[in-house]
Order: structure tokens, then sequence, then C-alpha cells
């Protein structure tokens, strides 16, 4: 059940952001040509933006990347202290956090299905 609930969230999330995206310019509202657009940032988002969060199961897989095959960089425990910086779904019925384990320090991503987040309408996507 909440499983299930996470993944309506999930989805609730997702969809807003679709909705949100898809506004178009109204008219008279400038759009930035390609030369004053800054460059898409390659790093991951500022820590101001963390989340508090904790790993619902022990021995959580934090990878390198959001994706299931990805580098795994270190393991997640309930008893650690996390926070999430950012979500991201990969596929409709897939999520991801960015997650920074405090207790490792290791600074990854992990399935969303292990980890529970205190609010994720405040997180930005990755």
């Amino acid at each position: 059940m909440l499983r299930a609930r996470t993944k309506a969230l999930a989805l609730a999330a997702f969809t807003a952001v679709l909705a949100f995206g898809a506004v178009p310019a109204s008219a008279g509202t400038a759009v930035p040509s390609a030369e004053n657009t800054p460059a898409a940032s390659t790093t991951t988002p500022m820590a101001q933006a963390d989340v508090p969060a904790s790993f619902r199961e022990d021995g959580v897989r934090i990878r390198r990347s959001y994706d299931g095959s990805s580098e795994v960089l270190g393991l997640g425990y309930r008893n650690h202290s996390v926070s999430a910086f950012c979500v991201i779904f990969p596929d409709p019925m897939v999520t991801f956090y960015g997650v920074q384990n405090h207790t490792t320090g290791v600074r990854g991503y992990a399935f969303g299905d292990y980890v529970l987040v205190d609010d994720i309408s405040a997180l930005p996507s990755c």
C-alpha cells in the first residue's frame, strides 16, 4: 500500500512538472535566444534544496546515475542520516531521488521505492 501511495505521489508530481513545463509563453514575453541562455549546469543542485529523508530498507544502493545499471557508490541503511536534493522520473512508473547520505558522505541516486522523502514537492528536478 505504501509503495502504491509513493508511486501515486510521484506520478502526481511528474504530471505537475509536465503541466507547468508545457505552458506556452504569453504574447509579449521575450523568449531567450541561444546566445543569452546560460548553459545547463552539470553539477547537482545546491545543498540548500535538501529535504529530510530516510531509507525504507537496509542496504539501499546509492548509484552514480539515476538508472538501475549504473555504478553503486555506497549503501544506505535505515539508521543513516539522509536528505534528498532532487527527484527524477526516467519513466512514468519509476522514480529516483538524488540523495546525500550524511552518515557515510556518499552522494548519488537511489530508487524511489526505497526512499521516504518528507516533502517531495520541495524537491527540484534532477
